[in-house]
């Protein structure tokens, strides 16, 4: 009986190792004096692919160490004790200890810290002792990087390398890196140069080709039963070996595909925390959820990929991270889930579940994912805000999450600004009783002012439990403050301060809090005081050097500057620039309206003096709405936020457009939105020609969004061979959009199933083949398609399954001798002698080529004697 060894490594000359391109590559890496690393998840190999490549090299006479990290230890350990155990195995591996004292030594290097001895030993131990090339390996490396002085010992691998230049004798040195980590994990200290040197080994699953020794126990189909195995597994090495030690433990089968998909689920997939032994499952589980930092970020990124099939690698460390667990790899630029044992174990489930321990605000989280993220009622607030935020402020959560938080943050800050106004309403009448005081004198200075508010309002403030924030309290009072001294030379932007001050206040005494228990009072005064004594309405920023000069327009509406940028601009009284008057060459020093508002007038250190014709500003916007007419028209959104532009009938042309976007807004799924859109055209068109049910068109357009998601979520199944399921999508997006061109899908099926021909996959090529006739019957497959599949199947020993396609081949082509020649080859595999021997005859008139005309006389002979041509050894030949 053939022994699969699930876990562990594999001795050498293990019957079921599968040989990879892998260790070819660390072999000749190795063998070439390279650095190489191979860094990949658990379970995956690495320690039998350092066994099966180390025998190669000491065979060839290589001196060969393996520095196993888990077995020197990492827990409470300190440096000295850990690189002398580092010393001490590979003086025990090389046999030194019999002219070498390891205690002695180290005692004599005492003034050395330990990784100088480590490079000492090197130096003038290892390499004088030892003549041989030497290749030493590190294994398990990830149980190194909670060390913090890792970064020393990797920087010192580097520096052998380094060495070669100046001592030739590090070049018969050599390392090899494993275990479960990236190469910028190895050394992180930023201030170092980074570890970038070497190869990289890439270590992937089994393929079928090269899996050929795991085949020899599975039975009396090992091929399809291995072919099966693979399919569920992905090639991932422990799973693989599990799985054929289950099939090859004698458990009675007939070795179908059904039969190892029932054997893979009973004794893996269902209940597998019981089952998993050794463990390997739990491994990838424990590996994602095992730092709640992280976790809620990593189950974001793989809950990601379960919907969508797969996801953009950004090569972030979260990711990274996720592909280090094992659980998901990288294919084609896009990470997916390694096999469908994972997807089957991790399913969207399980996922939901582990987010649900995580997050403690699971239930509200995904109430308001349910009510599509529009029941604010759902969302957090107050301390049960304050408390979800305290515990995410260490993590690394999903998008999903933060989404939710920040929804629930807008919220929060809304409903506070509503009562933070109610309570200023309250603290109006205080303000009011200082300023009444304040008006006994013509101009009473702000600072007076400030002394009477705080008599009113502060007093209190001192019998009062000081806040907690007294840092923010302090830089609060000295920011009220700031702005009262900036207001004489600055007026806005010392109201700008003051309010910034009293906002940042209001958030720190907390919404219940009355005014005059108020931590801090300055803010406060400033902002009454401003209020009560500012005259600046607004700033027009924009010239780059001085302002000369500024006039208003007749009608008080617009304002022209004159500046040493040599431009005069044109403003409205919001401060907003309408214009920019470029021409001069030198400082612009006036500028000024016509009477009539109509033109303005410039005069300018270059000597001249420049007339500029100026419309009225409804005249502008009129002129504008003019220009944009068409645009307007095919852009309705546009035109719904410039309401200046509505005329009647501009709104009825573009009605038509909008209800193009409410269509758009329910075939993605927004159907309130669409509604309300719907609605909105047909009140900018009234006419009867132009009505419409709004929620019957958005559910029309929803289903037809629904639809369209269903084929494409067909043509990924079809994608991964999956052909029922991808039609009964395509079926189901017909209910919901009968007017739907079904036809690409079934020419994709058909385009999928001469895939399947030409890998030799015949059951699933006649599957797709007819999925696809049935998804529309009219779909067009010629008689080269069929010939091919007939001639195909035939070869693959099919011949029967295939008949239907050899007839239809024929029909579609009757004069065609090379279809009769295929359909001949299945005739004479089922049996049909004399209708094979019409068909080869068929070829043979036709035929020009003596060679092949022979090669048909002697099948047409056989067939004559009762006898089949197509022995074993034949169809070998002919498939090539």
């Amino acid at each position: 009986m053939i022994h699969y060894q699930v876990g562990g490594s594999l001795p050498p000359n293990a019957p079921t190792y599968v040989t990879r391109q892998a260790d070819e590559d660390l072999y000749a890496g190795l063998k070439a004096g390279e650095l190489c690393y191979v860094l990949n998840s658990r379970q995956m190999g690495k320690s039998s692919l350092r066994v099966r490549v180390m025998q190669r090299l000491v065979s060839e006479g290589f001196a060969c160490a393996t520095v196993d990290i888990t077995a020197i230890g990492t827990a409470d350990i300190t440096p000295e004790q850990w690189y002398a155990g580092v010393i001490d195995t590979l003086v025990g591996i090389f046999k030194l200890y019999g002219d070498f004292d390891l205690e002695v030594w180290w005692q004599q290097n005492s003034l050395l810290s330990p990784v100088q001895k480590l490079g000492k030993f090197i130096e003038n131990i290892l390499l004088v002792r030892i003549t041989d090339q030497i290749v030493i390996f590190i294994d398990e490396i990830d149980s190194l990087l909670s060390l913090n002085f890792k970064d020393d010992f990797f920087a010192a691998i580097r520096a052998c390398y380094n060495q070669r230049v100046d001592n030739p004798e590090y070049q018969r040195l050599t390392f090899a890196l494993l275990g479960v980590a990236t190469p910028a994990d190895l050394i992180s200290d930023k201030n170092r140069t980074p570890f970038n040197l070497g190869r990289a080994i890439q270590l992937n699953g089994f393929q079928l080709p090269e899996s050929a020794p795991l085949a020899q126990g599975l039975g009396d189909n090992p091929q399809e039963v291995l072919k099966e195995v693979l399919h569920w597994t992905g090639g991932q090495p422990f799973l693989t070996q599990k799985v054929c030690k289950i099939i090859g433990s004698g458990e009675e089968g007939e070795g179908s595909s059904q039969w190892v998909e029932r054997l893979i689920i009973s004794r893996i997939i269902d209940n597998w925390e019981t089952q998993d032994e050794p463990e390997h499952l739990k491994t990838i589980r424990d590996r994602i959820i095992r730092n709640e930092q992280r976790a809620g970020r990593l189950l974001g990124i793989y809950q990601q990929i379960i919907q969508q099939g797969e996801l953009p690698t950004d090569n972030s460390p979260e990711q990274m991270e996720l592909r280090l667990t094992g659980l998901v790899v990288k294919r084609d630029g896009k990470l997916q889930v390694y096999n469908r044992i994972y997807q089957s174990v991790f399913n969207g489930e399980w996922v939901e579940k582990e987010l649900g321990k995580l997050r403690p605000y699971s239930q509200v989280l995904t109430a308001w994912l349910e009510a599509n993220r529009q029941d604010e009622s759902r969302l957090l607030r107050g301390q049960a805000l304050q408390d979800a935020l305290d515990w995410a402020k260490d993590k690394s959560l999903s998008d999903v999450d933060y989404q939710f938080l920040a929804a629930s943050q807008e919220l929060d800050k809304r409903e506070i600004q509503f009562a933070l106004a109610e309570t200023e309403k309250k603290a109006q009448q205080i303000v009011a009783d200082a300023q009444g005081k304040a008006k006994r004198t013509n101009r009473i200075s702000l600072s007076i002012l400030s002394v009477a508010i705080v008599g009113a309002i502060g007093a209190s403030w001192y019998g009062q439990k000081l806040i907690a924030n007294a840092e923010t309290a302090t830089f609060l009072e000295r920011e009220g403050n700031n702005a009262l001294k900036l207001f004489d030379s600055y007026q806005i932007d010392a109201l700008v301060s003051a309010m910034s001050a009293g906002q940042d206040l209001q958030q720190l005494a907390g919404k219940n809090t009355p005014i005059k228990n108020y931590p801090v009072t300055s803010p406060i005064v400033a902002l009454h005081g401003i209020l009560y004594y500012i005259q600046e309405r607004n700033q027009l920023k924009g010239h780059t050097s001085y302002v000369n000069n500024a006039n208003f327009s007749p009608d008080g509406k617009t304002i022209v500057t004159a500046s040493w940028d040599n431009t005069a601009k044109v403003w409205d009284t919001n401060g907003k620039q309408l214009a920019e008057l470029k021409g001069h060459t030198s400082y612009v020093n006036n500028a000024n309206f016509s009477p009539d508002g109509k033109t303005i007038v410039t005069a300018s250190s270059d000597n001249t003096a420049k007339v500029w014709k100026w419309k009225e500003f409804g005249e502008l916007l009129n002129t504008g709405c003019e220009w944009l007419n068409n645009y307007l028209i095919i852009n309705p959104q546009e035109l719904q936020k410039l309401e200046v532009c509505q005329t009647p009938s501009k709104l009825k042309a573009a009605a038509p457009f909008l209800v193009k976007v409410g269509e758009k807004e329910a075939q993605a799924g927004d159907v309130k939105e669409a509604i309300v859109t719907f609605k909105t055209a047909l009140k900018w068109n009234r006419e009867e020609k132009f009505k419409f049910d709004p929620q019957k068109k958005a559910q029309e357009f929803e289903d037809k969004g629904k639809a369209e998601r269903l084929v494409s979520e067909g043509e990924s199944l079809a994608r991964e061979n999956d052909i029922q399921n991808a039609v009964a999508k395509f079926q189901q997006a017909l209910k919901l959009d009968p007017s739907l061109d079904i036809k690409p899908a079934a020419e994709g099926l058909v385009s999928k199933a001469s895939e399947f021909v030409e890998e030799k996959k015949i059951k699933e090529a006649i599957t797709a083949y007819q999925q696809a006739q049935k998804l529309d019957a009219e779909v067009e497959i010629d008689a080269d398609t069929w010939n091919t599949l007939c001639r195909q199947g035939s070869l693959q020993e099919f011949a029967a399954l295939v008949m239907f396609a050899c007839e239809k081949a024929v029909k579609l082509a009757p004069d065609d001798s090379n279809i009769r020649d295929s359909r001949g080859l299945a005739r004479a595999l089922t049996g049909n002698y004399q209708g094979a021997i019409a068909d080869f005859e068929a070829f043979i008139a036709e035929t020009g080529d003596e060679e092949i005309k022979a090669q048909r006389q002697g099948w047409v002979k056989v067939l004559r004697e009762g006898k089949n041509p197509f022995t074993e050894e034949e169809l070998v030949k002919l498939r090539g």
